[in-house]
């Protein structure tokens, strides 16, 4: 693992990095997730997702290392010269209370520098990221939707592999629906990711939203993000279309922001059940703006880690 300069903090043989190499991004992301199925939340990160965030951030995937040994991890990504957003914040539950993660945090902070930061925060943290300056803007709920085999793939002309949508079409649609912050390379590498499956939703008017569902590592849970839709009909077309393509999961995860009334009703409308709530944090004067623009259209996030 390699490690940019500016990051190197050696106290108490305590280390702090951006891991950038492809395998170890893949260990790193593992290890994520079995920190966190040691929890009660059934939450767990796609098998892709490590390798894929650093597509947009090469120096975003920041760990702490106690006497060479990971015992930290947080995600800090740089979508431009003026947002960032921080996720995936998780220190070794063994080792919790000691301070490795406060330093992590500063480091992740001062990645971001003097962005516009945004993230999903656990509402036991909300005070303590509240004297970092950042405000609350919302909530996300997590939901799970079980019994799967009731939900049959439509034959429908207006379904087509989102793959085949060319990059162009989809970048206009992502600037109107609020998603314009995703790089077109990650975007693409996201719906080819291997084991995904991707979907759209087009008519002569031309598109009118697409979805995307993954693998987890844990627990046999598969995840849907983003799934973006000008309007219910198509989101709930393209929703039942990915809950049908995910035969042998043991359920499926969304992150839907809460005052998303449309998404809300239709994901409790498929006995969609909340796991957890978190509260969406932003550290910018211009944060509640930029929230606001980014929920209409948008029935599940792409990450709780990325936004």
């Amino acid at each position: 693992m390699e490690y940019p300069e500016i990051f190197n903090v050696d106290e108490d043989e305590f280390l702090i990095g951006a891991v950038r190499d492809p395998f170890d991004l893949i260990q790193l992301n593992k290890l994520h997730s079995l920190w966190n199925s040691q929890g009660a939340l059934e939450w767990s990160s796609g098998v892709n997702d490590f390798p894929l965030f650093s597509l947009i951030d090469p120096d975003g995937c920041l760990v702490g290392k106690l006497n060479g040994r990971i015992v930290s991890i947080l995600i800090a990504i740089n979508y431009s010269k003026t947002n960032s957003f921080i996720g995936a914040f998780i220190t070794d539950p063994k080792l919790r209370n000691r301070g490795y993660g406060t330093r992590l945090w500063e480091a992740a902070l001062a990645h971001c520098g003097k962005r516009c930061i945004g993230m999903y925060a656990v509402e036991t943290m909300v005070k303590r990221y509240q004297r970092d300056g950042f405000q609350s803007m919302g909530k996300v709920l997590i939901y799970k939707i079980g019994q799967l085999d009731r939900f049959d793939d439509p034959e429908d002309d207006s379904i087509t592999d989102a793959n085949t949508v060319p990059l162009q079409e989809l970048t206009v649609f992502n600037q109107s629906t609020g998603l314009a912050h995703l790089p077109g390379n990650f975007l693409q590498a996201w719906m080819r990711q291997p084991g995904a499956v991707a979907v759209a939703y087009k008519s002569r008017d031309g598109l009118l939203g697409y979805g995307i569902i993954r693998r987890c590592y844990a627990n046999g849970m598969w995840k849907i993000g983003p799934l973006v839709a000008t309007d219910g009909r198509a989101a709930e077309k393209i929703l039942h279309v990915l809950l049908s393509r995910a035969p042998d999961a043991r359920g499926v995860l969304m992150e839907v922001f809460a005052d998303n009334k449309p998404a809300v009703e239709l994901v409790e409308g498929l006995c969609g059940t909340v796991l957890e709530e978190n509260v969406i944090m932003y550290r910018s004067i211009t944060g509640s703006e930029v929230h606001s623009n980014f929920t209409s259209c948008i029935y599940a996030v792409t990450s709780g880690v990325i936004g």
